[in-house]
């Protein structure tokens, strides 16, 4: 969605509106998107095929009495541990993120781990944990990860990121994309659990925040280990929010995302969710006292995990061709940059509606390719960068500096457009003869 935001006039309605806007999750910015990042997340996906990475196709669902556990590394997985590993034969496990190295120390092995990050700082930090204990159990993440990360697991699949350029190169190949993944990995881990078909889902240190601003995670985790990646991360605490049994607990914007996405998650697909965390409440999931908890079914684990590794495959490696969609892409980055070119001749770029004309048909231009691997990649920068250019022109008098402006500016888009292009192409040198 594009849209625009002008603050004219320091008054009332319009600053109380702004404030809205910045305060809610659900329209935070967190995921740019910018060019590099998709880059990044065409060229990780493209490394799959290398590897063959199983991919989510959907399919067999697991048995209707099945029990999934989501496992976070907030403060309360510490009283969790005993409950855990009392029933840890009769749910499946599921473990997020930096959980993964607390678990090391309980001796917890889960039955998958999740993980969801694009960059190589997932795989510094996984590579901190016992690659023993690594190899006991399965990766499940999403298509950008850092591909390396999955020859520390026993084994590992993929599922399909929202609003990936990666994701939208394999989608045709049949495969969904798994809504509400992020930003943290708990979210992901409820989501894939709901996905699967799980009906009773319960949640341990999916706090999402802390009553104390300093605890902000498991004790066990690699965040209190002074020689871990993790203890260097600065965590700060400061949005007060009801917590899930009473009092409040203090979440930060990255942790209000993730409570908005379990809840969407909850809502959409129906799912029973328990919330023992001592954390933030998360509307729809019932709070339950970790002491109160139990299962009284006895499923058949096995089978639930048969039915889950049942969907996933590598049909998508044979119905992709890399060097023909890339030798596509590059095509229209050189047509979109020979159109560039052409906007200053085309446009009166000394007059405010000409100006604004210009910038709307940048955006008709680029969806006019009707190659949503090239919009995915520039949809951002040409929306923050014209956001940036309409802004700074309403501020310039006269013609010549307006035009001047943005003779600069369309330069500036058609040279990055041409230094695009020149990375598409180390793609295809790279991945053309897959």
């Amino acid at each position: 969605y594009w849209g625009y935001f002008y603050k004219h006039l320091d008054y009332n309605p319009p600053i109380r509106v702004a404030e809205w806007f910045d305060k809610s999750p659900l329209f935070a910015e967190l995921f740019q998107g910018f060019f590099d990042d998709e880059l990044w997340s065409l060229s990780w996906t493209f490394e799959k095929f290398e590897k063959k990475i199983p991919l989510y196709y959907g399919g067999k669902k697991v048995p209707p009495d099945a029990v999934a556990f989501v496992l976070g590394a907030g403060p309360s997985l510490d009283y969790a541990f005993e409950k855990i590993r009392e029933y840890q034969d009769r749910a499946v496990i599921f473990s997020c993120g930096s959980t993964i190295g607390a678990l090391a120390r309980e001796g917890i092995v889960p039955d998958f781990h999740v993980e969801i990050e694009r960059t190589k700082y997932t795989y510094d930090t996984l590579a901190e944990v016992d690659r023993s204990f690594l190899k006991r159990t399965v990766l499940i993440a999403n298509n950008p990860l850092w591909t390396d990360c999955f020859k520390l697991f026993k084994k590992g699949y993929m599922f399909l990121k929202l609003n990936d350029t990666g994701a939208i190169l394999l989608e045709p190949t049949g495969a969904p994309i798994i809504w509400h993944t992020g930003p943290t990995v708990t979210a992901a881990g409820v989501a894939l659990a709901a996905e699967f078909g799980f009906k009773e889902i319960y949640l341990f240190g999916v706090d999402l925040g802390s009553k104390d601003p300093k605890k902000h995670h498991s004790e066990k985790s690699n965040y209190y280990d002074p020689d871990s990646m993790l203890s260097k991360i600065k965590v700060d605490l400061d949005i007060p929010l009801p917590g899930n049994f009473g009092g409040q607990v203090y979440a930060n914007r990255w942790f209000m995302q993730t409570k908005y996405a379990i809840e969407m998650t909850i809502k959409k697909k129906g799912v029973k969710v328990y919330n023992t965390s001592d954390g933030v409440k998360i509307e729809g999931a019932v709070p339950l006292p970790i002491e109160f908890f139990r299962l009284e079914s006895s499923t058949n684990k096995l089978e639930a995990i048969k039915a889950i590794e049942s969907c996933f495959d590598t049909r998508y490696v044979k119905m992709v061709n890399p060097k023909q969609v890339l030798d596509k892409l590059s095509s229209d980055f050189y047509a979109l940059s020979h159109k560039i070119k052409e906007y200053p001749s085309r446009f009166d770029l000394s007059s405010y509606t000409g100006i604004a004309h210009s910038l709307s048909t940048l955006v008709g231009d680029l969806v006019s390719f009707k190659n949503p691997l090239l919009y995915n990649l520039l949809y951002h920068n040409t929306h923050d960068w014209s956001l940036v250019a309409m802004g700074h022109v309403l501020s310039l008098e006269s013609p010549e500096s307006r035009r001047e402006f943005m003779l600069f500016f369309y330069d500036l888009y058609h040279r990055f457009l041409k230094e695009a292009n020149k990375e598409v192409k180390r793609l295809t040198e790279r991945f053309g003869r897959l």
